[in-house]
């Protein structure tokens, strides 16, 4: 019950940080929209495996990879973001390039991964 507990609070700590780090990198004036969109994915990954646990329909199975994809993708970009944060307290890196590539760099892993388990 308590490693329960404390990784939903970690997911819940990182779908906080994520989206103010990276609305920060980006120099955004308002990261509420990037709030709203971790938010939303996190509610939909809940949401979706109570669904695909009930009904076993085409598009509820959709919604199911969407969701987790979406929370994989979450992941990938934590574990980049980690790795940012202790380079850039080396070496000061540039914050809009440097955004944008962990972005890229978390998709890319993703669909790579997605490609990958798909193969077999």
């Amino acid at each position: 019950m308590l490693a329960t507990i404390s990784q939903l609070l970690i997911i819940l700590g990182l779908n906080a940080y994520l989206p103010w780090r990276i609305g920060r990198l980006l120099s955004l004036n308002s990261s509420l929209w990037l709030y709203f969109l971790f938010a939303a994915g996190l509610v939909s990954g809940f949401v979706s495996f109570s669904l695909v646990t009930r009904f076993g329909n085409i598009f509820v199975n959709m919604y199911y990879n969407v969701a987790w994809t979406w929370l994989g993708t979450i992941m990938y970009l934590a574990c980049f973001m980690i790795i940012f944060e202790i380079i850039n307290l080396i070496y000061k890196l540039p914050p809009v390039k440097s955004a944008w590539a962990l972005i890229v760099l978390a998709s890319a892993t993703s669909i790579f991964s997605m490609n990958n388990a798909t193969s077999f």
